[in-house]
């Protein structure tokens, strides 16, 4: 995390994200590859029970270190349009316990529910 963060947040309102942005980086639902000014950044996004917008964290390249540079509530839509294409869903997390259309493989909504913590989010194809 950027050392500015925690005052970005303060002054942004957004100091109660803290503990979300926290459990958004360590357990996402979703990471998302996004070209941002040029330069190549992972969106993490994670949803959470009793709150409407999923929370939504860039990460940038800094000098080869993985730094978080904001943190914020989004609209699920705008987390849906940042997949333009199949290779910028980098990761999405399992459930367990379902079984794909063969009945033996794993199968995962995209951007699924995992635990009891979070909201399902899925992705229709367009």
């Amino acid at each position: 995390m950027r050392g500015d963060q925690f005052k970005k947040l303060e002054r942004k309102g957004r100091q109660n994200l803290l503990g979300a942005m926290c459990q958004t980086l360590s357990d996402p639902i979703a990471v998302i590859n996004e070209d941002r000014k040029g330069k190549k950044s992972k969106l993490f996004s994670k949803s959470f029970l009793g709150n409407k917008k999923p929370i939504m964290s860039v990460i940038i390249d800094d000098k080869g270190k993985n730094t978080a540079v904001s943190t914020h509530e989004r609209e699920l839509n705008n987390i849906i349009n940042k997949i333009k294409k199949p290779a910028d869903l980098l990761y999405e997390k399992q459930i367990s316990g379902l079984a794909g259309p063969a009945g033996n493989d794993s199968y995962s909504p995209n951007l699924a529910v995992s635990g009891d913590t979070q909201s399902p989010i899925n992705i229709k194809p367009s």
